[in-house]
């Protein structure tokens, strides 16, 4: 008998859940209001209105595009100063192949480039160990161009790999040095907008070097 008592004074005091939920939004089912009413059910049921899903819906889509575009540009920079360093590293090796005596007759001269548009950097710096691996642009795979010259007998080179953003700090450091129709041993065109810097006009996007 005392059980059944207690149980029915706690039932008696215990409010139900969806009394607590109208003290907290105000308002009810019983308003006298049937617009308020109707806008009651729907928040009862959803959680939100729909211009409110509709105002997050927006808010999320703004942030992704923010972030998605904060990201290819990092992309970008990151794959331009891959291709910085790429040209460093096969400056190097070229220096290398010059030092030690590796051109013809063992004599101190860089590595011939084969004629117009040859792809690319020297594979004989990777034959005599200077290079581990030829290096390639990040994005399109594709060789860096090298032209160098005279052609039989070179103790001069061109070198350039086009970059994606063209007005980034690098192209600040380079030699911009243009293609002359009477320089046959120059196909590396160093203020182009040819892809792997080949020779062309338009926006600088090619970071070239000499030695």
């Amino acid at each position: 008998m005392l059980h059944f008592f207690l149980r029915r004074r706690l039932k008696a005091f215990t409010p139900a859940p969806k009394r607590i939920f109208q003290s907290i939004i105000g308002g009810g089912p019983d308003s006298s209001n049937s617009e308020n009413s109707r806008k009651y059910r729907l928040r009862l049921v959803w959680g939100f209105t729909f211009i409110e899903l509709l105002v997050i819906i927006a808010i999320i889509g703004l942030l992704t595009t923010i972030v998605l575009a904060s990201l290819d540009k990092a992309r970008i920079k990151s794959r331009d100063a891959q291709r910085v360093s790429d040209i460093r590293r096969i400056q190097l090796a070229l220096q290398l192949y010059y030092d030690a005596g590796l051109g013809a007759n063992q004599t101190n001269l860089y590595p011939t480039s084969g004629g117009l548009g040859a792809n690319f950097t020297p594979t004989v710096l990777q034959t005599n160990g200077l290079l581990t691996q030829t290096p390639t642009d990040p994005k399109t795979g594709n060789q860096y161009r090298y032209s160098a010259w005279p052609q039989t007998s070179p103790i001069y080179y061109h070198l350039g790999a086009s970059m994606e953003d063209s007005g980034g700090p690098e192209m600040g450091n380079d030699i911009d040095m243009e293609y002359q129709a009477n320089d046959a041993w120059n196909y590396v065109d160093g203020k182009t907008s040819q892809p792997d810097c080949a020779v062309g006009g338009g926006t600088d996007i090619c970071y070239d070097v000499i030695n």
